[in-house]
This record gives structure tokens, sequence and C-alpha cells, in this order.
């Protein structure tokens, strides 16, 4: 079922001054759906995961509803609600070159799939019960894996990936137990990377074989992790106030931490200059390390206590997150690092 809303793209709030390299600006712009789960204390949809199409469409994951969202350019808001009702969608992925969205349905216990030409909806169940999907990868070669057991709801620690010719899901366990894995990837090369939480590693699959790799400080939390250019692994640590990055061909590590005391960094992207972007929950911050260097600054969101959890770059440059708490996606206009709106 799709249905449609259009709303006008008007900054509701802005935010002018020097928060860092140069002056910056936030957009945000509500999302018009409820919602709301009963007892909550932050009522409404919770935005969740996002990402962007080839021409700059925002799909987002709304952890408190039963629908994807998708905000086009023009301010049109459709949303794609799917038959499972509270399923605590989680994971979003946008599959560019087969026209697919797909996401995660932690409780549920299903991925499912956007036909993004028909709005055809299809949820595969995971083999595994209970195996609680959260976030969403694509491989090189159209597979896309994802991760099970997200934050302790499941009883499973694993990995997984399914085909897109015939919905077939294959799961693989990991050495350790109990890992809490949350944040995947799939670099260039065909690794796969994410992160352990509760045995504060990072790690990898690759020919078969799982390889653990400790963070270099207890008690770090990773989180999310993305790619560079260089192929160096970028990895939130919500527990360390700080971003860690792992050079798989030195196997060295260095930390860049926020100037914010307490922002529990968690969504990360980087951009086609290598800037790194996160969403930082504990400060209501945008943190920024420009050109992957070795110091953050980091932006305040108008919105009080908005809770951005996740963070996008689209293919023309412009970086959107998402606010749970405020039921928004914002926009970070950074002069000299992000085009103009």
């Amino acid at each position: 079922m799709k249905r449609l809303i259009t709303f006008c793209l008007f900054a509701l709030a802005g935010c002018g001054g020097s928060g860092g390299p140069s002056n910056f600006k936030i957009i945000e712009f509500p999302v018009p759906v409820s919602g709301n789960v009963p007892g909550s204390l932050n009522p409404g949809c919770w935005p969740d995961d996002i990402r962007s199409d080839a021409d700059g469409n925002l799909w987002f994951a709304q952890h408190h509803s039963n629908e994807v969202g998708r905000m086009s350019l023009t301010g049109v808001y459709t949303g794609y609600t799917f038959a499972t009702p509270n399923p605590l969608m989680d994971g979003v992925l946008v599959d560019i070159p087969r026209n697919a969205v797909w996401f995660s349905e932690t409780l549920a216990n299903k991925i499912g799939r956007i036909d993004m030409r028909t709005g055809t909806i299809i949820e595969i169940s995971v083999p595994t019960a209970n195996a609680a999907p959260g976030d969403l990868a694509l491989a090189p070669d159209g597979f896309v894996w994802f991760s099970e057991g997200y934050e302790d709801v499941g009883g499973t620690t694993r990995i997984a990936r399914i085909d897109p010719a015939n919905n077939h899901i294959d799961e693989f366990t990991p050495a350790g137990s109990g890992n809490g894995v949350d944040g995947i990837i799939v670099a260039r090369d065909g690794v796969v990377w994410f992160c352990e939480i509760n045995d504060n590693k990072l790690a990898k699959y690759s020919g078969g074989v799982f390889t653990e790799i400790p963070m270099p400080s207890p008690g770090a939390i990773p989180t999310n992790l993305a790619e560079d250019s260089l192929g160096r692994i970028w990895l939130t640590e919500q527990g360390k106030n700080a971003v860690a990055v792992y050079d798989p061909t030195t196997s060295v590590w260095r930390e860049v931490f926020f100037p914010t005391a307490n922002s529990r960094p968690g969504g990360i992207i980087i951009d086609a200059s290598d800037n790194v972007w996160t969403a930082n929950p504990g400060s209501n911050k945008i943190g920024l390390i420009a050109g992957g260097g070795t110091s953050a600054v980091d932006f305040p969101i108008p919105t009080q206590n908005c809770r951005p959890e996740d963070i996008c770059v689209t293919p023309q440059g412009r970086v959107y997150f998402t606010e749970q708490y405020g039921n928004k996606i914002g926009q970070i206009i950074v002069n000299g690092v992000t085009p103009p709106n």
C-alpha cells in the first residue's frame, strides 16, 4: 500500500554561525506519520536509517510504524506501508542498480523489499527464529548482507546474506558468543565488516573466515562503520565520544574525539571528498571530520532532544540525517564542504 502527502520544503529552523571550518545551516523537514508506540516517552514514527537513491530522493525506515518513507526533491512524502504490524523496523538500503529498497523488520524477523518502479512490496522471513535483523549492506556482487542480534533484541548473533535473484538467505555465525552485531558494510573488495558491540571488536568475514580485531580502547561500544576512498574502516565509538579508523593494510588504529562531551556518535557516512559525517544523539549534534583528518567539529541541531540517529550523503553531495524523537529529516549545509541547497 502506498500513500502520498505533499508538504512544503521550508526551513522550520535554521542555525548560522561558525561551528567549525565555515558557516553552516541546518534545515528540518517534518515526517507526516504518527506511528506511535503506546507508552513511549517520545511518541512518533521515529525515522531511523536513511539512504538516498540516484536522484537524491531520501528513503528511511520508521522505527515505530510499519512504513518506509520516501521524501522527494519536490517535497512529496510517499509512505510504503507493509502488512506486518509493529515490526520495529531498523535498517534501510537502496540498491540503485536493481531499483530496490531493502528494509529490516527486527521484531517481525523479516527482510522486506520495495520495487522502486512499481511500489510492490515483499517480505521474506529470516530462517532463524528471533534473529532480530538490523543493519543492511550491499555487496559488489548484488547480495544484500545484514546483521542479526540487533542490540541484543534477538537470541542469536550472526551475519546473513540474501540472494536478490531468489530471496534465499544464508546465515553465518562468528566465533564469539553474545557479540551484539550491529553495523555492517561490504567493502569495495567484497570483504564484509561489522561491529561486535559486546565484545568490543571490529570483525570481518572473507573467504569463509571470520577475523576479530580488538578496538583500540576498552569500552568503545563500536556501533556503525563506513569505508573511505583509501579502504580504511571508520567506526563510531559510542562509549568513547570518538570515531576510530582502522587501516587494513597496516593494522594501525587511531581515534578522533569530538569536542562536545558524551556525544555518543551513532550513524556514520563518508562523502566523495572523504569527509566523515556522524549523527551524535548524545550531544544533539552532527559531527564532521573534514577530509578524514585528525580533528572533529560538531554542529548543533535546532530541535532540542531530537536524537539524530542516522546520516546519509546523496549522489549530489547533500547530507541528510534522521531525527528520531523530533520525527523530522534534517539537512546540514556547511559552506565550502557541502553543495548549497
